[in-house]
């Protein structure tokens, strides 16, 4: 088997699962999600700092510490801090939020060594509530954006670099560039996939066939879950990947242990069709312009 790296590349790190938008293209909008989940809670201080003292203790440099998984990062009030406190240990962080409460958490966040801000954008002025499933509005949060970089320059500062993604349908991209140039450092339009095919009742969000070869998140990435969970891939919002636990195991052993190299070896030898979560995943199927099929 390949020899993975001493260490993951990237971090991801889960504040929290809960949410306070539905959107139809992410599994938070399942009536079941909290049970296929297998938890709805934010990340607790314990747990959080059973991480920061290993990855102070151990490591230094990862590529870049990821703060989202599924659920609304600034819901948990200690966001800031989780991001202060592992800025060190990484080249880069990043945060992805809805950008909803990004007046509540704007001074913590311009103060935390954050690197990059990316907002998710639902959608425009018609349609940003339905597709949110939110009591916002595209205006709320485009307001909210422009106030958090006038307070990052007038600090005089150019981080965090903010980036906005258009996670909505081709008709709102002429409105979206119109109203977020100049108010985000650059802008993308979201590249869309099946979150492996885990939930049929998901909004269509990927027509390109399941990806083929080998994955390289098993080889490079971690995702630790508000509860502790870790997984090897940050779509794995059902827990089907899950390898460990950080509250009872080190990152390292997690990293190291057989049930992260099974699942390696499978994705190696061609039989990931065994693993339900990765068989009809598209995730990794795109174009020569970097566009899923």
């Amino acid at each position: 088997m390949m020899k993975p790296l001493p260490f993951p590349a990237v971090l991801f790190i889960e504040p929290t699962n809960q949410c306070n938008f539905k959107c139809g293209v992410c599994p938070e909008s399942v009536p079941d999600f909290r049970e296929k989940a297998g938890y709805y809670q934010r990340m607790s201080e314990a747990t959080w700092r059973r991480v920061y003292a290993e990855l102070g203790d151990i490591y230094m440099g990862f590529e870049a510490i990821r703060f989202w998984g599924m659920g609304e990062p600034m819901l948990n009030p200690n966001l800031a801090s989780m991001i202060q406190g592992l800025s060190l240990t990484t080249n880069r962080t990043e945060l992805a939020t809805n950008g909803s409460l990004l007046d509540r958490y704007a001074g913590p966040l311009l103060g935390s060594g954050l690197d990059l801000l990316r907002i998710s954008v639902y959608g425009g002025t018609a349609d940003y509530a339905d597709n949110s499933g939110s009591i916002f509005q595209a205006k709320d949060i485009l307001d909210q954006a422009r106030r958090f970089r006038k307070m990052r320059d007038e600090r005089g500062s150019k981080t965090p670099h903010i980036t906005a993604q258009l996670m909505a349908p081709p008709q709102d991209v002429p409105e979206f560039i119109f109203e977020w140039s100049g108010v985000a450092d650059d802008l993308s339009i979201d590249l869309r996939h099946n979150w492996g095919g885990s939930d049929q009742r998901l909004v269509s969000i990927g027509i390109a066939a399941p990806t083929t070869g080998c994955c390289p998140k098993p080889f490079r990435e971690l995702y630790i879950k508000a509860n502790g969970d870790v997984s090897v891939c940050c779509l794995d919002w059902d827990g089907q990947l899950v390898v460990g636990n950080v509250n009872r195991q080190s990152l390292s052993e997690i990293w190291n242990g057989p049930e992260i190299d099974d699942i390696r070896a499978s994705h190696e030898n061609g039989t990931r069709s065994f693993l339900s979560a990765c068989r009809d995943c598209n995730f990794m199927t795109r174009d020569a312009q970097g566009n899923f099929l």
